[in-house]
């Protein structure tokens, strides 16, 4: 899988082709966006298992669910800034060449 996004952004951009560049990066972000939240759902899991001794439960899942969604919030925040950044420098250097 990682040889075929290696060669298909070396394809895109030999090819000077933006649409194909945009929508690899974006398959590219989407695919680690995808990774990020398996990520996330293993850790979810994981602190259920270890906190499903302690009595005081409910309280626990409150509080991992609110740091949670900081979380994701954040990690889709910095992603999208930086679609939007590759975008931007993509079609300068479009513009440029």
């Amino acid at each position: 899988v990682d040889f075929y996004i290696i060669f298909a952004t070396f394809f895109n951009i030999s090819s000077n082709n933006i649409i194909y560049m945009l929508l690899n990066t974006l398959f590219y972000f989407l695919l680690l966006k995808i990774l990020l939240f398996y990520f996330l759902y293993v850790i979810i899991i994981l602190y259920r298992f270890f906190y499903h001794i302690i009595i005081i439960f409910h309280v626990h899942i409150i509080f991992m669910i609110i740091n949670v969604f900081i979380f994701t919030t954040i990690i889709v925040f910095i992603i999208s800034i930086s679609i939007i950044i590759t975008v931007i420098i993509l079609i300068c250097v479009y513009i440029y060449m």
